[in-house]
């Protein structure tokens, strides 16, 4: 990982105590994580001071700790849990293996020792005995339901998506008319970029970017991939259809419960959030009621495209949603590059709940 900026903290120098000096532990936190698209097994980075009180905490992915050393060692440098900000003079890691990686996050920033780390074994169990979280391993129900989203926004979302299913855009939305140009005032979405999905029968649903540039970094990205080679992607939001047989435990009997439509047994939707770092999450309630108009204007569009041959402008359609009436004006993008088969939105079925 490249060495990033220094922190506007001050080192410390402990006064008569000797230099400031904290511990770092990376372990693999006996709990589970459910962020509304998948369950993993989280990986924790701690940093205590000498007398075992936390300063900082950072949760990760697995495989993603290491990588984000740099950046926690900072944020906590920045604004640790107890005293001022301060940068320690020296880090001390009970391996080998983590203090290179300090010493390739921090560059010259700070002395990296290997030493034991005693002080940091009780806290890890005091914190993985609070986490929360299932044990590693177990398989409990997910849900629809994060903090704030209600019941009701997603049965919303169920009946958008249930006409976009029917209304198959991916059958009139083709070649060069795939890619929309969408705009809804209500919501402070102005010219996105809508991708519509499954032409080549691979997936179904749409991709929206907040803007053009976004979708064109997409593209590249694509080509990228298609080449062998990293880029980095756009965040954005998606609507993926999967069938009944791949919804987690737990959804079909909320979808049951509520009486949530679906259009068919392939057609159970996954709203998500790709971002950056080739991850993705489920939506907050902000990103849930965008994807919910977003799809019923998509809906609407398909529903009455235009005749072969005619030249296309932009339409406003009125949009009935959980939360009243909202206007969006749709267009076609004058054209719209191939997509490879490695396009990073599809690179993996997702997972709801």
């Amino acid at each position: 990982m490249a060495k990033q900026g220094p922190t506007k903290a001050k080192t410390a120098t402990g006064g008569k105590k000797g230099p400031v000096e904290w511990a770092c532990e990376l372990a693999k936190l006996p709990a589970s994580i459910d962020n509304g698209v998948e369950r993993y097994q989280p990986e924790g980075v701690l940093w205590a001071a000498a007398d075992g009180r936390v300063l900082g905490f950072h949760v990760a992915p697995p495989g993603r700790a290491l990588a984000d050393l740099g950046e926690s060692f900072r944020n906590t440098a920045r604004k640790p849990m107890f005293g001022r900000p301060h940068v320690p003079a020296r880090v001390r890691a009970a391996s080998e293996e983590l203090a290179l990686a300090l010493r390739s996050a921090l560059g010259d920033e700070v002395e990296v020792v290997v030493a034991p780390t005693p002080e940091t074994a009780t806290v890890l169990a005091e914190l993985a005995s609070s986490f929360g979280g299932a044990a590693a391993g177990e398989e409990e129900p997910a849900t629809h339901f994060v903090p704030g989203i209600t019941p009701a926004a997603v049965a919303a979302l169920y009946r958008a998506a249930a006409r976009f299913y029917r209304a198959a855009p991916w059958t009139s939305l083709t070649d060069t008319k795939a890619t929309v140009r969408v705009s809804c005032e209500a919501v402070g979405l102005v010219d996105g970029a809508v991708m519509v999905l499954g032409q080549s029968g691979e997936k179904f649903g749409f991709l929206l970017f907040s803007d053009a540039a976004g979708l064109e970094a997409f593209l590249r990205a694509v080509t990228a991939f298609d080449a062998g080679m990293d880029a980095d992607i756009p965040q954005h939001l998606g609507l993926v259809f999967e069938p009944r047989g791949e919804l987690r435990p737990g959804l079909l009997d909320e979808i049951k419960e509520h009486g949530f439509e679906v259009a068919g047994p392939a057609a159970y939707p996954g709203v998500l959030v790709f971002l950056p770092t080739a991850d993705f999450r489920g939506p907050d309630r902000e990103e849930l009621r965008l994807a919910e108009i977003v799809t019923t204007a998509l809906a609407a569009y398909a529903e009455a495209p235009p005749a072969p041959g005619r030249r296309v402008g932009s339409r406003t359609v009125e949009v009935e949603t959980a939360n009243g009436q909202v206007d969006v004006t749709l267009s076609h993008f004058p054209s719209r590059p191939p997509v490879g088969r490695s396009a990073p939105g599809r690179r993996r079925t997702p997972r709801r709940g």
